[in-house]
C-alpha cells in the first residue's frame, strides 16, 4: 500500500479545453495536475494522459499540455482499459500502483478506476486533482471507487510518500514546486 516511484503510474485523464469550463474548482485541479506532474516526472514515475473524443472536446488544456513529455492517448470509451493504446500504455511499464487524477470524477476516473481494481491495480485517486461538473457526482463517484478498493489520497500526500525522506536531492528539487 505504501507508494514507490518504482511501482507507481501517474494516470491524467481528460483535462481538456472545452471540458474544462464546466468543471467545479477547474483551476485548482489543473494546478494540482501540474503540480503532480512536474514533482512525478523528478521522481521517475511515468506519466500517461488521455483525451476523450479531442475533436469535440479539444485538446489537453495548454497548463497541462506544456508540460506533456509523451502524445496523450486519444479515446472514445469512458473506462481507459477499453482503448487499445491505453492498455499498452499501462502494461509497458509494468508497475502496479496507478495515481489517478482527472475529469470526471463519476464517469472516466470511476469507471477506470473500477476497471484497475478488478485487474489487480493498486489504486491511489488523488482527491485533490479530480472533479466533475456537479460536486455531488464528484463525492458518488469517489465513494463509489473507495467502496470498490481505491484508496483515497492528495497530490502532496503521495509526493512525500514517494519521497520517503528529506534530504534527498529529489527532495530538494521537489521542495521547489511545492513552496
Amino acid at each position: 500500500m505504501v507508494l514507490s516511484a518504482e511501482d507507481s503510474i501517474l494516470i491524467c485523464i481528460d483535462f481538456q479545453e472545452k471540458l474544462m469550463p464546466r468543471i467545479a474548482n477547474a483551476k485548482f485541479i489543473i494546478e494540482r495536475t501540474a503540480l503532480a506532474i512536474k514533482a512525478f516526472r523528478t521522481l521517475g514515475v511515468p506519466i500517461v494522459i488521455t483525451e476523450q473524443y479531442p475533436k469535440g472536446l479539444g485538446r489537453t488544456v495548454p497548463e497541462l499540455r506544456a508540460l506533456q513529455e509523451v502524445e496523450p492517448i486519444e479515446k472514445i470509451h469512458f473506462n481507459c482499459f477499453e482503448e487499445e493504446g491505453f492498455r499498452r500504455a499501462i502494461e509497458g511499464f509494468r508497475r502496479g500502483k496507478l495515481l489517478m487524477s482527472g475529469v470526471e470524477t463519476h464517469i472516466c476516473v470511476a469507471q477506470t478506476a473500477l476497471e484497475a481494481i478488478r485487474r489487480g491495480f493498486e489504486v491511489h485517486i488523488l482527491e485533490d486533482a479530480t472533479s466533475s461538473r456537479s460536486e455531488l457526482d464528484r463525492e458518488i463517484g469517489l465513494r463509489r471507487m473507495e467502496r470498490a478498493g481505491a484508496i483515497p489520497s492528495s497530490v502532496e500526500m503521495a509526493i512525500y510518500e514517494i519521497l520517503r525522506r528529506a534530504g534527498t536531492p529529489e527532495f530538494k528539487e521537489v521542495l521547489k514546486l511545492v513552496k
